[in-house]
């Protein structure tokens, strides 16, 4: 390729992987250690390193604390970090292949970089293992790049690199040693005379670190005589195959044995020693991996993310063999690949993943002035995961209550099975469930009252306790503003003070200044889940109807009133009730029609 159509083709491939990243990110809920990993950023940089968890370094919690104080602690925005990083990785891979051996490798590998489904899922989680999966290519080509010209500041960028990753992820150390190991195999002899200056400037500044974690050590050794291994060829499908390659095992099975088979017929243009290690970086590194696995407790794709990028070196030199336009074809069959849906439940390895981005997005969508929320005390939950979601949904607080006395909409969030019987019972009391959101460990429901609680006896026994006017699925507490021909979506409560000797119907009916009827809706309580026969019903429990007046189209502008009517359906006589007029009509409401 020409340089220009290298610059194109790396464009067409950054952008790729940047749609198929963003374009996930919007819903996507977060595990409990991603908001962990957001929440312990939530204060000053002092206090963020005295909450860093004892077995990770500080600095990827100090670099989210410094992303989330210039754009917001919204999932979405604290994620692009993720995104942005693995789009860095992308292209320190490219540059790393263009040295290694060729533009059109860079590229290549560059796309299987990207392209690999436990990639794409480390570019949208919120965790540190990104962070370094992005910086090591960048790690590699500076020793590549020292090797070749071994000038101070190179070695510099080197060791500091190198010391980077050590802060960002300790089982970056292994990394680091693949990284020397691949040094000895291109020439042991200036690998030996170029390493001490960068490794000892590395080793220099992870000492500090070194010391206050030395106890880290013991610990992981403690808790790794207690890992169970499956049989070795079950282990390498899971961690290569289920793990990397989860968005399409298959297809990066085919794309291994292509690459490798191209890679044997094109041996000639690979250096030996090289090609073998780059060979055995993914296929003995995982071995090697699972055999030390009792000691060190590493064979899992986070720990032993390095293994993927060996796969993506590989892969991306065994196809740049192939011919000019079959290399186009599988650039776009890669950048496809990156569309294809992750195993996100699989990746996320048993940690919880509560839908609480939309659960609280519902519930804000559906909180009104006045509402309260209820928190039953035998909730078992991370409740720092409550705390971030408040944090971002509702900056101002949540409405809080103890008691739901005194309020006609109740927020309760239980578990259950496990709510307290007294409280429950005080929030049902007078209350009928409604709507709600959540699993069942942490379920939000909506407990609701009639808007007048005392209500308007009517002269056969029905007792109405006032409407709500709904838009959307929520109450709509704003002035009522309509369109010609839109609908009026009403919800009405009744009750009885005795069962009713007769069936009655009920008319919801909108007349203009001059008292003429311009639209209405006749008939029997739309009642759910009950009965529509009035006579059926019994005092001590509340009936909710739902029913819609839908405007006429030759309206003009001014205001108009919403009257309701019980009356006989048989005779259309109309009943007399508290707050009714001579006519038998009870004011709901004024809407204001705007019209041309």
């Amino acid at each position: 390729m020409t340089s220009r159509k290298n610059l194109q083709a790396m464009t067409a491939l950054l952008l790729a992987v940047a749609a198929s990243r963003i374009l996930r990110l919007n819903g996507m809920e977060m595990d409990i250690d991603e908001v962990w990993s957001i929440w312990q950023t939530l204060g000053t940089p002092r206090q963020v390193l005295a909450w860093v968890p004892y077995d990770w370094p500080p600095l990827y919690y100090l670099g989210l604390a410094a992303w989330k104080e210039a754009v917001g602690i919204h999932p979405v925005a604290v994620r692009y970090s993720s995104v942005l990083l693995g789009l860095c990785g992308v292209a320190f891979t490219y540059r790393l292949g263009q040295r290694m051996r060729s533009a059109e490798a860079g590229i290549l590998a560059a796309s299987v970089y990207a392209a690999l489904g436990y990639a794409i899922f480390l570019s949208l989680m919120v965790r540190g293992y990104i962070a370094v999966y992005a910086l090591f290519p960048l790690t590699m080509w500076l020793a590549l790049r020292y090797f070749d010209r071994p000038r101070p500041v190179w070695a510099v960028g080197l060791g500091v690199s190198m010391a980077v990753l050590f802060y960002l992820y300790f089982p970056s150390v292994i990394a680091c040693v693949v990284l020397v190991l691949y040094t000895f195999a291109i020439d042991p002899r200036r690998a030996i005379r170029r390493w001490w200056f960068p490794a000892g400037l590395a080793l220099a500044l992870a000492t500090p670190l070194v010391i206050v974690k030395a106890d880290l050590v013991i610990r992981r050794t403690e808790a790794t005589h207690t890992i169970k291994q499956p049989a070795l060829f079950e282990a390498l499908k899971k961690l290569l195959l289920e793990g990397y390659a989860g968005n399409a095992p298959a297809f990066w099975g085919i794309v291994f044995v292509l690459a490798t088979g191209l890679a044997f017929v094109c041996r000639r243009r690979f250096a030996r020693g090289p090609a073998l290690f780059l060979l055995a970086w993914p296929t003995l590194g995982a071995v090697a991996m699972y055999l030390v696995n009792p000691l060190l407790g590493f064979f899992t794709v986070n720990y032993a993310w390095w293994i993927m990028f060996g796969l993506a070196l590989w892969m991306g030199f065994g196809l740049a063999c192939l011919p000019g336009r079959v290399r186009t074809g599988a650039l776009i069959v890669l950048g496809g690949v990156m569309f294809l849906p992750i195993p996100v439940a699989h990746y996320h390895f048993g940690v919880p993943t509560p839908p609480l981005i939309a659960s609280f997005s519902w519930l804000r969508d559906r909180l009104l002035p006045g509402d309260v929320l209820i928190m039953d005390p035998n909730i078992e939950f991370p409740f720092e995961a409550w705390d971030y979601f408040e944090r971002v949904y509702f900056p101002q607080g949540l409405p809080y209550a103890e008691d739901p006395t005194g309020y006609r909409r109740v927020w309760y969030v239980c578990q259950v099975e496990r709510e307290d019987p007294q409280l429950l019972a005080a929030v049902e009391a007078g209350r009928l469930p409604s709507i709600f959101v959540g699993p069942p460990d942490l379920l939000i429901r909506l407990y609701e009252g009639p808007p007048d609680l005392a209500g308007r006896s009517f002269e056969n026994g029905l007792r109405f306790h006032g409407a709500d006017v709904l838009r959307n699925q929520r109450i709509d507490t704003g002035p009522l503003v309509r369109h010609e021909e839109e609908s009026i979506h009403l919800r009405l409560w009744w009750s009885v003070n005795a069962p009713p000797p007769f069936d009655y119907s009920v008319g919801t009916h909108v007349l203009d200044a001059h008292n003429r009827l311009i639209a209405q809706f006749d008939g029997p309580p739309q009642v759910k889940d009950t009965s529509w026969e009035t006579s059926r019903w019994q005092p001590g429990r509340y009936y909710v109807e739902e029913r819609t007046v839908k405007l006429p189209g030759d309206l003009t502008t001014g205001y108009y009133a919403l009257y309701l009517t019980v009356y006989q359906w048989w005779d259309n006589t109309r009943l007399r009730g508290e707050g009714t007029d001579e006519k038998g009509l009870l004011l709901l409401d004024r809407i204001y029609i705007r019209a041309w």
